[in-house]
């Protein structure tokens, strides 16, 4: 895998534009993981889980929550007369929403409340 410099990928990076199929090797996924760790966090808590699916059954489940609140959050929208997005935005989310289920991994970054609220002092901890 050829490496391109930080400042080259930040400007060449696009919005998602399509979904391909094709399978994506282990070593890609524990590649991108590995670099997802070294984040910052506040008191270096790193107070995220990190869940990857790969299962088409699993997968189709989560379409039909992503469906679902989408169908929620559009409702929520039109009740408030609030401007719903357009253009490019609209077209990804909605492609996005379509098509989980086509993705070949799915990652999700998850945050662990309870390292957080370790991490955070109480008010009275510098009396």
């Amino acid at each position: 895998m050829s490496e391109i410099g930080l400042f080259e990928a930040i400007y060449s990076t696009s919005g998602v534009v399509g979904i391909r199929p094709d399978p994506v090797e282990e070593e890609k996924i524990e590649r991108v993981l590995d670099a997802a760790i070294r984040a910052p966090s506040g008191s270096n808590t790193q107070p995220w889980e990190f869940v990857v699916v790969r299962d088409p059954e699993v997968k189709a489940r989560i379409k039909k929550c992503v469906l679902e609140g989408a169908q929620v959050h559009l409702s929520v929208m039109n009740a408030l007369h609030a401007k719903l997005p357009s253009g490019k935005v609209a077209r990804m989310a909605r492609k996005f929403a379509f098509e989980t289920d086509k993705c070949p991994v799915l990652i999700f970054v998850c945050l662990d409340n309870k390292t957080i609220q370790s991490a955070v002092p109480h008010e009275n901890a510098l009396t």
